[in-house]
């Protein structure tokens, strides 16, 4: 079976449909202010503008996520799955200048 995976803003969730039938497979809780959304294998990668990402399994939809801390309002990334690497863009803010980080999957 095909699926699909979507991230909601409001209320904060991660959802898994039937690319057929568009069914709803599972929906589990996710961080705050979803933006970009990756697969890594058997993980989602959750980019979250609240100040992580979500890492949790593609398998099992009742598991808690892995909370990797980024930075408020960090919510643009980039997978680069030749790397094995996620990239995190941090916004400027208070003084603080804007940030690249690079979060390694393997």
């Amino acid at each position: 079976m095909q699926s699909f995976a979507l991230a909601y803003r409001l209320p904060a969730a991660l959802q898994v449909r039937d690319a057929a039938k568009g069914d709803v497979i599972s929906t589990r809780s996710a961080c705050g202010d979803a933006d970009d959304l990756y697969i890594d294998g058997d993980r989602f990668l959750l980019i979250c503008g609240a100040g992580h990402v979500d890492v949790s399994s593609t398998k099992d939809a009742g598991g808690e996520p892995v909370r990797v801390s980024t930075a408020a309002g960090a919510r643009t990334g980039l997978f680069v799955p030749d790397l094995k690497t996620l990239f995190v863009a941090a916004p400027a803010r208070g003084g603080v200048p804007a940030t690249l980080r690079e979060l390694k999957t393997s």
